[in-house]
């Protein structure tokens, strides 16, 4: 949901994306307004939000970043858009498509 009025979100946005206590750069790459009583796709790629309105996006994290679906790891779903610390929007994660995968074991 976006929270600034006039935001100018486009493909290959940069911004910052917080989830839990990390934060990374990130690049939001494609948009679509949806409409927030239903569901339905209202405008594919639009080139402003205003506040409030109810978007889905694909984010590419530019950095090392740690998150799951909401529905699976719900500390994890959470998500705040930055920039130059000003808040853009927030949401959950629906899902997550990885193109590398690291395995990491701590003992």
């Amino acid at each position: 949901m976006a929270s600034q009025a006039g935001v100018e979100l486009q493909a290959s946005f940069e911004c910052e994306v917080d989830v839990g206590t990390a934060r990374a750069r990130c690049r939001v790459e494609a948009l679509q307004t949806i409409d927030r009583r239903c569901g339905k796709v209202v405008q594919e790629s639009p080139m402003t939000l205003s506040r409030g309105d109810a978007v889905i996006c694909s984010v590419r994290p530019l950095e090392m970043l740690a998150l799951e679906a909401h529905a699976d790891v719900a500390a994890l779903g959470k998500l705040c858009l930055r920039q130059d610390g000003a808040m853009l929007g927030v949401g959950v994660v629906e899902s997550v498509q990885s193109e590398q995968c690291v395995l990491l074991r701590y003992s």
